[in-house]
């Protein structure tokens, strides 16, 4: 056998083995001719050779996103060139922001969608006229000398920071990516398009009634964000709190969870992000952004998602401790009845099981 026919037969049985190995890359090689990538992804044929098939360079691509190696080691698995590897990787993140968060991110736009959004919220983490859970998430990334003060992190490291908001399946509705690491998240919510949303638009007046007082949509975040009637958060100083409070903030947190989970799942599948990034943060940033994009694709598609890919994270991510909220900020003093009113409401009505 020709040498040439040869090594394309080694190749060719190496990604088929990359194929049924990685669900991840299985998942996209399925998919991988979809009308909507082929703008960015698929390249003409020239008279001097064949252009690579749109689904390799898919797979090129999602590999390169769900793995932390090194991109030679990666093309090694391909059997072509590191820089084949870069462009294809490169056009996939393009390819991905391009089309899809329109599709798969999106926030509640009508009073019914809101309203199953918050039903939702009841039915799985009992908690009333919630419609998303927000919070932040730093990222390993190596700044650029003349701004690294703003990148280094409370805990010691240089990161950047995904602000991010899920519902309470798990999927993202929000995503701002890129922030500098030493950003608080209620400054970085306030900053945000969302913020500016809610302030522009606001919620549905439906509301429901707890001890009197009208519980209106909202959202739920830690003691870094500011309380307001659309966004609720836990009592702090908990050595002061009464036992009712402190059922309160366990009820809050468990509530908030999900968008805890939602940062461990993105991690899980796709592991580039958690490699220190070291180029520019705009080339940063929409790698972040479509890594949550594709957390929702993976949901909306019912991808597995393997309960050993959070164990390789911890130990991936031992040394880089999340910064944990800072402070106390200012409150809405007229938005303390409606948290009053729900710490009441649980305390005479609690749920029948123990809050882990």
């Amino acid at each position: 056998m020709p040498t040439v026919t040869r090594n394309r037969n080694l190749i060719a049985g190496m990604n088929n083995i990359i194929i049924q190995r990685e669900p991840r890359v299985k998942r996209y090689w399925k998919k991988a001719k979809s009308t909507e990538l082929r703008p960015w992804m698929e390249k003409r044929d020239t008279f001097l050779r064949q252009a690579t098939p749109i689904k390799k360079r898919v797979m090129r691509g999602v590999k390169c996103l769900a793995s932390c190696s090194e991109l030679k080691d990666i093309a090694g698995l391909f059997g072509v060139g590191v820089t084949t590897v870069q462009e294809c990787y490169d056009d996939f993140i393009v390819a991905v922001n391009e089309v899809l968060p329109k599709k798969y991110i999106r926030w509640p736009a009508t009073e019914e969608q809101y309203k199953g959004k918050a039903k939702r919220f009841e039915e799985l983490w009992n908690w009333p006229m919630a419609v998303a859970a927000i919070d932040g998430c730093h990222f390993p990334y190596s700044p650029p000398i003349e701004r690294s003060t703003d990148y280094y992190n409370f805990k010691g490291w240089y990161s950047c920071i995904a602000f991010a908001a899920c519902d309470a399946d798990g999927i993202v509705t929000y995503v701002k990516a890129g922030i500098p690491g030493r950003a608080n998240d209620s400054t970085i919510f306030r900053s945000s398009q969302l913020f500016e949303k809610i302030q522009r638009d606001g919620f549905p007046t439906s509301s429901r009634f707890h001890q009197n007082v009208r519980i209106p949509y909202h959202v739920i975040g830690d003691s870094a964000f500011r309380l307001e009637s659309w966004c609720l958060k836990p009592y702090t100083h908990r050595s002061e709190l009464s036992p009712a409070k402190t059922y309160f903030n366990s009820r809050l947190s468990r509530a908030r969870r999900i968008i805890e989970n939602v940062f461990g799942q993105v991690k899980g599948r796709w592991r580039r992000i958690l490699k220190r990034q070291e180029c520019k943060i705009e080339k940063v940033a929409p790698v972040i952004l479509a890594a949550f994009t594709l957390h929702n694709y993976c949901n909306a598609e019912n991808a597995m998602y393997e309960e050993n890919w959070d164990q390789e994270v911890a130990l991936m991510e031992e040394g880089y401790e999340q910064p944990s909220s800072l402070g106390e900020v200012n409150n809405t003093p007229s938005c303390e009845d409606i948290r009053t009113a729900l710490v009441k409401e649980f305390e005479l009505n609690p749920l029948q099981f123990a809050i882990r």
